[in-house]
């Protein structure tokens, strides 16, 4: 189930999902963050295992534009797909780091 709230750099953000693809600027996404609104769309126009690591890679916006980092589109992107794998193909880290 996705969460609906997470908490980035010590702020709760909402998760709202939507039934199609996310109207970004003049182009179509799968997911977009609002640091203004603390809120993190994300589409269900897609398998579960792409609503995950879309969802990583809004929270990789999320920290880049809360901490003014300046990543680029294709850093956050591999930040974003890198922490997906790692954290899905390590269920005893996700444990531990939860605890």
């Amino acid at each position: 189930m996705i969460p609906k709230r997470l908490k980035i750099l010590g702020k709760t953000w909402k998760v709202k999902t939507v039934a199609k693809r996310i109207k970004v600027e003049d182009t179509e996404a799968l997911g977009s963050s609002e640091i203004e609104h603390c809120k993190i769309q994300l589409s269900t126009h897609m398998d579960v295992q792409q609503q995950k690591d879309t969802l990583l890679h809004e929270v990789v916006h999320a920290i880049d534009e809360t901490l003014a980092l300046g990543l680029t589109e294709e850093q956050v992107h591999a930040l974003g797909a890198g922490l997906y794998q790692v954290l899905s193909e390590n269920k005893k880290l996700t444990r531990w780091l939860g605890e």
